[in-house]
């Protein structure tokens, strides 16, 4: 379904209406034309300005435009939490393997979105107080070879070694 691309706002006698091109024939008559834009955003902002005496609003643009209500996305996120998300048990290893056969080279060079473009100085030093704030951490090793990180402040558990891989030979403290 291709998107609309001009919006119009009508008056009736009672009401406002906002409608696109494929449901202008809804309004019902005697109707007038009050603007005609192509973003429903403006038309509502412009609606909302123009009804000074509290008339209904017919928004018939509302599900078919790129953004949904507040109501609409918790609606969603309760959809999806817990067991019932499409993910929950993660993707394959095959779709994983698709996703980076397809994205390999994709943002290389020039195809990069930073490419040719600098960081302004306040952003950077935007990212080196975020840094700051960040807790400290370090890589720390099981027993069993898998590495962690873990804050600095965290002591840790026992028979778990400082660093990337883990040595059985070295003393433990």
């Amino acid at each position: 379904m291709s998107r609309p691309s001009r919006f119009f706002a009508f008056k009736t006698k009672n009401e406002y209406w906002i409608v696109d091109e494929k449901t202008i024939q809804e309004v019902p008559k005697p109707r007038e034309m009050l603007i005609k834009l192509s973003t429903v955003e403006a038309i509502r902002e412009y609606v909302i300005t123009q009804n000074k005496t509290e008339q209904p609003i017919v928004d018939r643009c509302r599900d078919r435009t790129g953004w949904h209500t507040p109501e609409g996305r918790e609606r969603i996120r309760q959809a999806k939490l817990g067991d019932k998300h499409p993910h929950k048990e993660g993707l394959s290893e095959t779709h994983k393997e698709r996703i980076s056969k397809k994205m390999k080279g994709t943002r290389v060079g020039e195809f990069n979105p930073m490419y040719g473009r600098k960081h302004k100085k306040e952003t950077i030093s935007k990212i080196r107080q975020k840094a700051y704030e960040r807790p400290k951490r370090r890589w720390c090793v099981e027993p069993n070879g898998k590495p962690h990180l873990r804050p600095v402040t965290e002591d840790l558990p026992k028979g778990w070694q400082w660093g990337r891989f883990y040595d059985p030979y070295r003393p433990t403290e």
